[in-house]
């Protein structure tokens, strides 16, 4: 069967050069941007959240299935993040220890939030 472009529609918008997605254990979709942010839009598409940022250019993001990491490829460090979704804030890790940097308000709680429109 062909998939028509004709009954598609935009599930979101305003992403920052979305490369790819995935959905995460609960059904939450996650996207990674062109300044390294990583983005969680929930099942209804109602609303963005910048949920943390490596600094680089995402390219891929991966949910394992446990529902508790998020795996992302970026271009600018050469690498690919790991970050727990459940237990410790999402943000930057450094290639070079391998290990979570702590990011201001955690997991969810992030300044950036937008809401879809209903245009």
């Amino acid at each position: 069967m062909e998939l028509s472009i004709a009954s598609a529609t935009i599930f979101f918008e305003g992403l920052d050069h979305p490369e790819c997605f995935t959905t995460g254990a609960d059904g939450v979709f996650y996207a990674g941007g062109e300044a390294g942010q990583i983005y969680r839009i929930p099942q209804d598409g109602s609303k963005l959240e910048i949920i943390g940022s490596t600094g680089g250019f995402i390219l891929g993001v991966a949910a394992y299935p446990d529902g508790e990491h998020l795996f992302a490829c970026d271009l600018k460090s050469k690498s690919i993040w790991k970050a727990w979704l459940i237990r410790t804030p999402i943000s930057a890790a450094s290639p070079s220890s391998g290990r979570i940097s702590p990011r201001p308000g955690g997991c969810g709680r992030s300044a950036e939030t937008y809401t879809r429109s209903s245009a």
